[in-house]
């Protein structure tokens, strides 16, 4: 079972071994709609199968939103060469976000590469930063040598032609070229 979710809202998946149940989990006290979409992606970037459900999210519920039957991708492509892509997107924005893989990590070859950051400064130690990879990148993390900082999300998958946007606070500030240099 894998969980992500920013706030109170989440998307989970119990792996089957040919393919997914994708559950939702809200702890908001507010009801509210939102859109559950999924893509199955080979790891050289190709969308093999994509899909999307309108979902209501409800406090305390967890509901079974869709069940995937994967055989037929998982026995084409290779369960060491595909990861599911979930996204749980409200009015306001992504909700929750999730990867699932078919296969322990250490059987798939991941593709290697950097992301690609712009750094914009909002004021004195707060920077917006824009992350960007042309192939998924799980769990990119970032650190800040020689100060203290916060940020808004420190562990997160990259997909290629996607951003994703962090807000960071540093302890002391510096400028645009020596964050980029301690990062």
């Amino acid at each position: 079972d894998v969980l992500n979710g920013i706030g109170d809202v989440l998307v989970c998946v119990a792996n089957t071994m040919n393919g997914a149940e994708i559950y939702t989990v809200s702890d908001s006290v507010e009801s509210m709609p939102a859109t559950l979409r999924w893509t199955l992606c080979h790891l050289d970037g190709k969308k093999l199968l994509a899909g999307s459900n309108k979902v209501r999210l409800r406090y305390g519920e967890s509901v079974l939103q869709k069940r995937l039957d994967l055989t037929r991708a998982l026995a084409t492509h290779g369960r060491e060469s595909v990861y599911l892509r979930l996204e749980l997107v409200g009015r306001r924005g992504l909700l929750s976000e999730n990867t699932v893989f078919f296969s322990a990590l250490r059987f798939m070859d991941l593709p290697r590469g950097k992301p690609v950051v712009r750094i914009e400064r909002r004021s004195p130690g707060r920077f917006k930063l824009v992350f960007r990879a042309r192939a998924f990148q799980h769990m990119v993390a970032v650190d800040v040598a020689g100060t203290g900082f916060r940020m808004s999300d420190n562990w997160f998958d990259l997909y290629p032609g996607t951003s994703r946007r962090v807000e960071l606070t540093l302890d002391r500030d510096c400028t645009v070229a020596q964050l980029r240099r301690r990062m």
